[in-house]
């Protein structure tokens, strides 16, 4: 894909029709961390270490949907710097 694509624009190629009428927006590692202003590395070490938002494997391929991305960012709220994220 040329780079000059928004992220936005990339994952909307990814889109795959379940049924009729939905479909699901994969993001790959790269995009995810893009998004997420994080090192391009943070997705695998994060997956590595059980933190990070659920993901996908399909063969080889790892890939996150945008929903369970922002599913996973509400969990990570905080109000105070010394909260625990609950479980």
């Amino acid at each position: 894909m040329p780079s000059d694509q928004t992220i936005d624009q990339q994952a909307c190629s990814m889109k795959t029709a379940l049924v009729p009428g939905e479909s699901l927006d994969l993001l790959d590692s790269a995009q995810l961390a893009k998004l997420l202003g994080m090192n391009p590395n943070w997705p695998a070490t994060a997956r590595l270490r059980g933190d990070g938002p659920p993901f996908l494997k399909l063969g080889r391929m790892v890939r996150y949907r945008r929903g369970d991305v922002e599913q996973w960012l509400d969990g990570q709220r905080r109000t105070h710097t010394d909260t625990q994220r609950s479980a």
